[in-house]
């Protein structure tokens, strides 16, 4: 009720459409604690949501790869953002189950931090670390992987790396699959809206990669001119001096 005062909405019948992103709106889209909480918020079976385990099932079989045959009584899958670790440290989603525990760590803007990785992966259990990011090209880090001392180095086999585009088309293809009714429809367009959200801070983070690339260029291009820069204004210089002798003369 509260967003139909500062957005424009539409409504069609099952179908709700807003003309602005309310991720967008507060500044969420970039936060990676509100990012990550409405999307645990969807794969918890007992969210506000109210999704059954067939959303929470989806995300095992597409985004993680994992076999659901065996897995028994998702319904109790506890969900939690911000889990408390030992060290003081925060893991930014955990699932945990009878059967497993996976323990998912999302980047958007932060880098790496030390042994963060290391330190998340003993709380996996019959299931590897999530490693979520803007590409799924994107590895953690050495300094991440290796503990504090130096002595242990976790195994890249331990980690599996995702991207928040991989996000995008699954629950994109989710959304397609759903029936449009007007129980569902607030739903669909949060998850619509939650996409979009992701989608504008990818093509952002291009912009941001050909904004640097150009800067690099811009760079080497000036060192490679800073030579003939020099050699030019030696000349000038030269011709100066020797035209204040030539005066100095007459």
């Amino acid at each position: 009720a509260i967003s139909e005062y500062f957005f424009a909405i539409e409504k069609r019948e099952g179908e709700i459409v807003m003309e602005s992103n309310i991720f967008k709106a507060l500044k969420m889209a970039q936060d990676e604690v509100l990012m990550c909480r409405f999307l645990a918020d969807l794969l918890d079976p007992k969210g506000r949501n109210k999704l059954d385990t067939s959303f929470l099932k989806s995300f095992l079989e597409v985004c993680l790869q994992m076999d659901c045959a065996k897995l028994k009584t998702l319904e109790r899958t506890c969900v939690m953002t911000e889990y408390l670790i030992d060290n003081g440290r925060r893991i930014d989603i955990m699932l945990q189950h009878p059967q497993f525990s996976i323990p998912i760590e999302a980047k958007i803007n932060a880098g790496d931090q030390e042994s963060q990785c290391y330190d998340y992966h003993f709380y996996a259990r019959n299931a590897k670390l999530v490693y979520l990011t803007k590409s799924h090209e994107t590895k953690p880090s050495l300094w991440t992987m290796q503990s504090k001392d130096k002595g242990n180095t976790l195994e890249e086999s331990a980690v599996t790396c995702i991207s928040w585009k991989s996000i995008c088309t699954w629950l994109g293809e989710w959304r397609t699959r759903q029936p449009k009714s007007d129980q569902n429809a607030e739903l669909l367009e949060q998850v619509r809206q939650y996409i979009e959200a992701i989608e504008w801070f990818l093509s952002d983070s291009k912009k941001q990669s050909r904004d640097w690339n150009f800067l690099i260029r811009t760079k080497r291009c000036g060192s490679a001119l800073r030579p003939l820069t020099t050699a030019i204004w030696l000349v000038v210089f030269v011709w100066w001096r020797r035209r204040e002798k030539t005066i100095g003369c007459k």
